[in-house]
């Protein structure tokens, strides 16, 4: 990556997010420079508690001698004082307090987004006198101010009645007679034709059913949403439940999986934080695709090399050789070996391939490409570190 740009742009800041960024992540960082001033910036923008892990040499005199002893005794100290349990504690606390805060915030939003629906849905007021949303309502409300002035919230002692106590009381009257029954026996119109027995049979066992499903689905409802529902037609609200019955379906069979890391992912998932899961995806993706094609000779082949080997250096070393020798390079024997043999003896004579020494082009070829399979995979397993429990497979001798 190329960070370029003219001075004040943040270069040394994107360098130093950098450095964190790697250490973070269990990685380690050489940082080389022309000059010290340079570097004496960068190590001035290394967050305080971070400069303690960071190893300066700055020159050859004196005080860059100090300052070398300096910060390589900060890292064993930090190391001395190290409590594995004390950090798992604050780390654990520090995850609860970032899974309260995301439901938090999921809440808020919720909040949020009910108020921005609540203006923007049509809504019926006062038995249709006002239809539309909360502010053409109350605009409507307020042109007819005028008309309604009277009826005030809290009326003057000093000031008569506009309603006289007859006509109060006829009211009071048609009102007591007025009872909901009374409303719901009024709005019911003669049918044009009667259904059979068999058809009235079934339209009340429909409304029984309709009646339990109800009173079950009431219990813990919410009632605006249920009210949002209720505005919707018969397709979409059908729509609703077929897409909440797959959601449902799909969020157990996910729980059934035999993989711990399942119910983390789903709550982070659908708590609005599913950018973590992504890259895990990502990087797994890719690492799958960049070995595929090589995962055949990985499990089929049998590498045997010292515990005590560096994988990273016998790859690169094993590839050295493959190049040496596909560029027309050969192995040569005791005093004549060439110069890119000798510096890598120790693969011919401590390396087998299938039980053989690793002396051709094929079996070099062989190491890089199971190597790198090992290699990918180590890669992808310490992205997943503390989130699952490393599966082992078919995997090299040594």
């Amino acid at each position: 990556m190329l960070v370029q740009g003219p001075p004040g742009t943040g270069k040394s800041h994107t360098i130093a997010n950098l450095i964190c960024h790697l250490l973070a992540t269990g990685q380690r960082t050489l940082i080389t420079a022309k000059t010290p001033r340079a570097l004496q910036v960068l190590e001035g923008l290394v967050p305080v508690e971070l400069r303690p892990l960071c190893i300066n040499l700055l020159g050859s005199g004196l005080g860059e001698r100090r300052s070398l002893e300096s910060s390589v005794g900060g890292i064993l100290r930090k190391n001395e004082e190290w409590n594995e349990d004390r950090a798992g504690r604050e780390r654990t606390g520090l995850e609860e307090r970032l899974q309260n805060l995301r439901e938090e915030k999921a809440k808020v939003n919720r909040r949020l987004r009910d108020i921005r629906e609540s203006e923007t849905h049509t809504q019926s007021v006062a038995e249709g006198a006002y239809r539309g949303t909360a502010a053409r309502i109350a605009e409507a409300v307020n042109q007819h101010r005028t008309d309604y002035e009277w009826f005030a919230d809290s009326v003057p002692l000093d000031k008569t009645c506009q309603i006289s106590t007859d006509t109060l009381r006829s009211v009071l009257s048609a009102l007591r007679q007025f009872t909901p029954e009374k409303r719901q026996e009024l709005g019911l119109a003669w049918p044009e034709e009667l259904p059979s027995p068999e058809q009235f049979a079934k339209l009340v066992g429909n409304e029984t059913s309709a009646t339990e499903e109800e009173q079950n689905s009431a219990r813990g409802a919410d009632e605006h949403i249920a009210n949002l529902l209720e505005r919707n037609n018969p397709l979409a609200i059908e729509a609703i439940l077929n897409a909440f019955s797959t959601f449902r379906d799909t969020r157990r069979r996910l729980l059934a999986m035999p993989h711990s890391w399942m119910i983390d992912a789903l709550r982070d998932i659908l708590g609005g934080n599913s950018s973590l899961w992504h890259e895990l995806f990502r990087v797994t993706r890719d690492v799958i695709a960049s070995i595929e094609a090589l995962v055949a000779v990985a499990d089929e082949t049998r590498i045997e090399f010292p515990d005590t080997t560096d994988i990273r250096s016998l790859y690169e070393d094993g590839g050295k050789l493959k190049e040496h020798m596909e560029n027309g390079g050969k192995l040569g024997w005791g005093l004549f070996r060439p110069k890119p043999v000798k510096e890598r003896l120790y693969v011919i004579k401590a390396v087998k391939i299938g039980g053989r020494p690793c002396s051709t082009v094929e079996h070099f070829s062989t190491l890089a490409e199971a190597l790198y399979v090992r290699i990918e995979c180590e890669k992808a397993w310490g992205f997943w570190n503390g989130r699952s429990e490393k599966v082992e497979g078919r995997t090299l001798s040594n």
